[in-house]
């Protein structure tokens, strides 16, 4: 988890005392890596994480307000929040875009947000015995697309833990010069993926199509495709 804090901070170092923070998922130990703000997080975890079904077991945190929330519907005000971290948060790619959605509705204009998840390509073995080994992993293009669907845009993106966790070594040090060897030779064979995003103001808003048109591409969609050009 030092890896990871020293990641985050690496994002957000100028993070001041005044600004609200908030983890969706379960983002509580990544939100210790900035033990001095003036005001503690505020972490929703969401009802599939494990510590929820068994009752609520690991959730207390002293530096942390935890609660748990659903994933479409973040009980806070619009523009309540600086900053967002999403990590153990998505489920599926429907559930996920959903979450953005609101995770975004949240974040101020100017605020910013970390998301945190396992890569697809190898991503989940090297993880093992971890909940990153059981949660979606997306790859550049998906996650892309994802947030082109909520109206984000990524600024910043790294990749951690070029090696599998059983063969990490307990010595920090050691493990800081491995990630940074591997981000030099090998930066896209990370397990774990930190990206950074904003809001995309210039992103199109998509509108619902008109009843005629709906009915419309529907009737030419079963006709046969050499007719399709004739029609349109």
């Amino acid at each position: 988890m030092s890896l990871l804090h020293r990641q985050v901070r690496v994002f957000w170092p100028d993070l001041t005392a005044g600004q609200k923070v908030l983890g969706v998922g379960y983002a509580s130990p990544c939100l210790r890596a900035w033990p001095g703000l003036q005001m503690n997080p505020v972490s929703v975890v969401l009802p599939h994480y494990d510590g929820v079904k068994r009752g609520g077991a690991g959730l207390r945190d002293s530096m942390v307000h935890t609660l748990v929330g659903e994933a479409g519907v973040l009980p806070f005000q619009s523009e309540s929040f600086d900053r967002v971290v999403l990590m153990h948060a998505f489920q599926t790619q429907r559930q996920a875009v959903r979450l953005l959605r609101e995770a975004a509705q949240v974040l101020r204009d100017d605020g910013r947000m970390i998301l945190i998840f396992p890569a697809a390509l190898t991503g989940r073995s090297r993880l093992k015995h971890t909940p990153f080994a059981r949660e979606l992993a997306f790859s550049s293009y998906t996650i892309k697309r994802l947030l082109d669907l909520a109206c984000l845009k990524a600024e910043h993106q790294e990749k951690m833990f070029f090696l599998p966790l059983t063969w990490e070594c307990k010595n920090a040090h050691i493990n800081f010069v491995s990630d940074i060897a591997g981000k030099m030779f090998v930066p896209g064979l990370g397990s774990l993926c930190v990206i950074e995003v904003v809001k995309n103001i210039n992103a199109p808003l998509t509108l619902p199509l008109p009843v005629w048109q709906r009915r419309w591409r529907r009737y030419i969609s079963h006709r046969p495709a050499f007719l399709r050009s004739f029609i349109r």
